[in-house]
């Protein structure tokens, strides 16, 4: 059988078109970084690889968890070390308030400055995170966990119980909030109700013995 000039050019085309759409090929495995372009390519590996991309995703999903718990926690811990200054700020004016040469002026500005340690502590309480949500009011984190009755001036609390967490690995999840009435106490234990009577009794022009 004599090959014709045709057959030999047509020969020559289909393989260039060949080279061509395997240079192509190769163009995109580098310009994707990838080996395999399409499952069709190689269905088996195809597989493997989905699994490896999935597991990655799922892994950088926690590494962004953890970030995001991390910066809960240390807004969490900020807000308690500020609590923290609060509480003991208002014991030492507390206390000098007790001092007996006190008029009941001096009292009623000391009063003063605690109804404003109060005002602090009561934003403490209803500090938000980053995303708007209410870190001390438990589940209930779209509502303030604490609302102010200037009347008895104390604070009560509209949160839950829960603890909203954050899953940061396959088996371990972190808290980002707490339930207000924890932190914060509760009832006549509240530190808004013990600021609140002492306050009162300050302005009342009471000693800290009246108080007490």
């Amino acid at each position: 059988m004599r090959v014709s000039t045709n057959m030999i050019y047509d020969q020559g085309v289909r393989a260039l078109q060949t080279q061509s759409a395997a240079l192509l090929y190769t163009s995109q495995q580098i310009a994707t970084g990838r080996k395999i372009l399409t499952p069709a390519d190689d269905p088996v590996a195809s597989a493997r690889a989905l699994d490896v991309t999935q597991s990655r995703s799922v892994n950088q999903q926690f590494t962004t968890n953890q970030g995001y718990a991390e910066d809960a926690l240390r807004l969490v811990e900020s807000q308690l070390d500020g609590a923290t200054e609060i509480i003991q700020y208002a014991r030492e004016r507390v206390l000098a308030a007790g001092n007996p040469a006190l008029s009941d002026a001096d009292r009623r500005s000391i009063a003063t400055d605690l109804r404003a340690q109060f005002d602090a502590m009561l934003a403490i309480a209803n500090t938000r995170d980053a995303n708007g949500d209410h870190l001390f009011a438990g589940y209930r984190s779209d509502e303030p966990p604490f609302t102010k009755d200037g009347v008895t001036l104390t604070a009560s609390y509209g949160g839950d119980q829960g603890t909203r967490t954050m899953q940061v690995s396959s088996a371990r999840f972190m808290p980002v909030s707490f339930a207000g009435d924890t932190v914060f106490g509760a009832g006549n234990e509240s530190v808004f109700k013990v600021l609140g009577d002492f306050i009162g009794a300050l302005e009342a022009g009471c000693s800290l013995s009246c108080a007490l």
